[in-house]
């Protein structure tokens, strides 16, 4: 999910992020959060785009490999790690 200013001042209120937490795989401001586990994924744009790119690459391989098609589905429903109360 791309983190605007409003939404991270929401998630720093929800406790799911400091604030001052660095991409995970530099030192640049993160833009990009990716709940996957209790502990969120924090990328720049530019590692997001490289993470996201080499993903979509996996996944077309395990199709190909394997002969099937992989669905895509998208929820927007709150992570349960993220609670105000």
């Amino acid at each position: 999910m791309y983190m605007s200013s409003e939404e991270k001042r929401r998630l720093i209120e929800l406790g799911a992020i400091t604030g001052d937490e660095p991409c995970a795989m530099c030192e640049k401001e993160p833009v990009i959060i990716w709940q996957i586990s209790p502990s969120p994924l924090l990328l720049c744009g530019e590692h997001a785009q490289y993470l996201g790119t080499h993903l979509l690459k996996d996944v077309r391989s395990y199709e190909i490999a394997n002969q099937i098609s992989v669905k895509v589905r998208m929820e927007l429903a709150e992570h349960p790690h993220w609670s105000t109360g």
